[in-house]
């Protein structure tokens, strides 16, 4: 739409890429006058210059409009597009995000099936031990695992654990070996856990797999609870605070905490 000229001119209205916008040159044929303008849109303020005014927006025809002796040429332009050179969606495939792997546990030992002798192996709970003599493999190798674990559930009532280990012997094809051929010393230390005398006194070593608790002596210059056994799973060191149910001892014990 043109709202006023006051002078013969010229003026192009152009549009591209979809933003109008709105080119007006003015040029008036007074010596030295020229008034040019550009805006975005539509609806820009009048540009003048003295006696001359040009105001306008954007043009909605093509060619030229005239009155009198004035004439207007508009047109949109519009920005090109290429239908085949257009660039295509490509579905790609979404990259999984890396995973950390696992990590796999490393033997602490290896036991060789050597008749006649003995290994000492260090747990990684408690100051604990495992005293392993050779004919306990049976005759093979056995790699010896170990960590420390969680308080394990279905605890008596009466019996409060100090520290757990997990212990388990693997051949070197990867087969766990959950009861060896010879008796296993395992000790656990008591040291640095804070206890009163009559508590060391009722220290014992309980089997958490199988339920029962070890016959447990107690070394109190070494301050360890030291038990037997050739069945392993998780062992905690505990305190007893109530008698243990004859259910909870081993089918070898007589009767006692040990001996």
């Amino acid at each position: 739409m043109v709202r006023s000229i006051s002078r013969p001119a010229q003026a192009v209205v152009l549009a591209t890429c979809g933003t109008l916008v709105a080119i007006g040159v003015a040029l008036a044929q007074s010596p030295g006058l020229l008034v040019d303008w550009a805006v975005a849109g539509g609806n820009p303020e009048p540009s003048t210059g003295g006696a001359f005014s040009l105001a306008g927006g954007v043009v909605s025809i093509e060619g030229e409009v005239s009155g009198g002796a004035y004439a207007l040429a508009g047109s949109y332009w519009g920005a090109a597009v290429n239908p085949t050179s257009a660039s295509t969606p490509t579905a790609t495939t979404p990259v999984p995000a890396a995973t950390t792997p696992a990590s796999t546990p490393t033997a602490i030992a290896r036991v060789e099936p050597t008749p006649g002798t003995m290994q000492v192996v260090s747990l990684p709970v408690s100051g604990g031990t495992l005293t392993i003599p050779g004919e306990a493999a049976g005759g093979i190798p056995l790699d010896v695992f170990a960590r420390p674990a969680p308080t394990p559930t279905g605890v008596p009532s009466g019996v409060s654990v100090l520290a757990a280990v997990e212990i388990s012997f693997v051949t070197t094809g990867g087969a766990v070996i959950h009861t060896l051929d010879r008796d296993v010393t395992i000790e656990l230390s008591s040291a640095g856990l804070g206890l009163q005398d009559d508590q060391i006194d009722r220290l014992v070593i309980f089997n958490a797999s199988r339920n029962e608790f070890l016959p447990t002596r107690l070394d109190r210059s070494r301050q360890v609870a030291i038990a037997t056994t050739r069945r392993f799973s998780v062992f905690t060191i505990a305190v007893v605070t109530a008698p243990i149910p004859r259910g909870y001892l081993p089918l070898t014990a007589t009767g006692g905490l040990g001996p």
